[in-house]
């Protein structure tokens, strides 16, 4: 719990730094003062002013902020101040704490793919891949393997004495056996899972099945020059993931549904984990069954 605590405020810390510095780079670039810098949340550790700019260090570590010269509004007559500045000019520096973070993804990715991230496995990809594994993306909703406590997430290490190598190997596994109890030894994180369930009819399904989703994931390696190709087009993606995901949620709002039980609790955030990182890596469909 402590550790998890401590990874939440460093990556929050990162990417609220990185946002600022966004706002700071640019508001000094396009002419405006930058009256302090600040790493962490007051109260004020320690500081140092340079030019007109104070750089402060502070004692809440949860990233840091920027105070624009003129950001309320004052000054409007001074030529430093983002208050005498265009609208443009206004719009851009207020953009760029966002941009900034779009970049960090950006270099994360590539930087990701040129050490090796976890992604989708192709046949072809196979022989080139480390610690592959069969994930379970999606799990329906009344389906066995919902009653079981399967989550998106989960790695099937084994199903009863059958170690699976590909998803198409665990549908044959499963089809052979839908009329069996099926005991799964499931990874999910660092703990080991078992979990006991059989297939079954439902919805409008025509033959016995966990309803389940998987994937082959594993881990690959890239080149230089082609991991920050990747790079580029895993943060279109993601970008593209994300917006969808909000879009999707304000028309859930718009029409009264809330924003459903999908995003509520640690399960939602694994599904919408798991979606977006689909989304930014997918090569091939999901296995469903």
């Amino acid at each position: 719990m402590i550790g998890a605590i401590i990874i939440f405020v460093l990556v929050l810390g990162v990417l609220v730094l990185v946002h600022e510095i966004g706002h700071f780079v640019t508001a000094r670039w396009m002419g405006v003062s930058v009256e302090e810098f600040g790493v962490g949340f007051p109260p004020r550790l320690l500081s140092i002013k340079r030019g007109n700019t104070v750089y402060s260090l502070n004692w809440i570590p949860l990233g840091g902020f920027v105070r624009i010269k003129g950001e309320s509004g004052s000054d409007k007559n001074e030529v430093d101040s983002f208050a005498h500045k265009s609208a443009s000019r206004r719009s851009l520096i207020l953009s760029a704490g966002v941009l900034m973070n779009f970049v960090l993804a950006f270099v994360l990715l590539s930087v990701g793919f040129m050490y090796g991230v976890p992604q989708e496995i192709t046949p072809e990809m196979a022989a080139t891949s480390q610690k592959t594994h069969i994930l379970v993306v999606e799990v329906e909703s009344n389906s066995p393997a919902y009653e079981a406590g399967i989550r998106p997430g989960d790695i099937i290490s084994a199903i009863n004495e059958y170690v699976p190598q590909t998803p198409e190997g665990v549908i044959g596994y499963i089809q052979a056996h839908n009329n069996e109890d099926l005991h799964l030894s499931l990874l999910r994180g660092t703990q080991r899972v078992d979990v006991q369930t059989r297939p079954a009819l439902y919805g409008s399904h025509t033959s016995p099945i966990l309803g389940i989703g998987t994937i082959q994931a594993g881990i690959m390696r890239y080149g230089f020059f082609e991991s920050w190709y990747r790079g580029a087009i895993a943060t279109i993606n993601l970008i593209t993931a994300v917006l969808m995901a909000f879009g999707g949620l304000l028309a859930s709002l718009l029409q009264g549904n809330g924003i459903g039980s999908q995003v509520s609790g640690p399960v939602g955030v694994a599904v919408l984990r798991i979606k977006l990182q689909s989304s930014a890596f997918r090569t091939s469909s999901i296995s469903r069954l």
